[in-house]
């Protein structure tokens, strides 16, 4: 804290200095260890824990959110930046839970696939193998097999939220349609990306269901 935010140590040290007693009733229990849920200053010092790891780490992609992280380049290299995030991690009291830890092969054969999952399950053993055809970061494809997927999926959304209108009147359907279902995630994918559009997730079958509703 002092080296990355020194105008705001003293603000810190102040307010985490000493524990800090929460109620049970009128039973007072002692806050020694991290900060409490809902705390807004708890992701920026989360963030600060977790700064150096990111530096550390040497791949071509890499990309975090919090906890949230994607590494990605040459499979040796994704195998050295998690075996540096596991090693840097526990040093600051973190574990990382292979189960929610997913890993993709891109533009590998088979066997060459199987052969670099079984390296990744031996440093991450559980972790979740994603095939190429559903391979996506942050909602886009990453493999041109994906995108059916991904357009079937957000069309299936706006279809599903379309049938629950239909028990309002047209305006008010039409109007909460466009203020929070406008979907501008789908849309900026449509525009970057190209994609073989089929007669269910069509432009025009999408807005013959929505017409149908509204």
């Amino acid at each position: 804290m002092k080296e990355s935010l020194p105008e705001w140590y003293p603000f810190f040290d102040q307010a985490y200095r000493s524990p800090s007693a929460l109620f049970w009733g009128t039973t007072p229990i002692s806050s020694e260890l991290g900060v409490q849920q809902d705390d807004p200053c708890g992701p920026a010092l989360f963030a600060l824990v977790l700064q150096p790891i990111v530096e550390a780490i040497r791949t071509e992609l890499n990309l975090w959110f919090l906890d949230d992280g994607t590494a990605g380049d040459d499979p040796g290299k994704v195998i050295d930046a998690l075996l540096t995030i596991i090693d840097m991690a526990r040093k600051v009291g973190l574990t990382l839970n292979f189960k929610k830890c997913e890993v993709a092969v891109l533009g590998a054969g088979p066997e060459e696939v199987e052969e670099l999952f079984k390296k990744f399950d031996e440093v991450a053993p559980g972790i979740a193998r994603i095939g190429e055809n559903v391979a996506t970061l942050l909602g886009s494809p990453l493999t041109e097999g994906a995108i059916e997927g991904v357009i079937s999926a957000k069309t299936a959304k706006l279809v599903d939220s379309t049938e629950r209108l239909a028990a309002l009147t047209s305006h008010s359907a039409f109007f909460l349609l466009r203020v929070s279902v406008s979907l501008p995630r789908l849309i900026n994918f449509l525009r970057c990306k190209h994609s073989v559009l089929t007669r269910n997730n069509s432009p025009t079958g999408v807005r013959q269901e929505v017409a149908s509703r509204t």
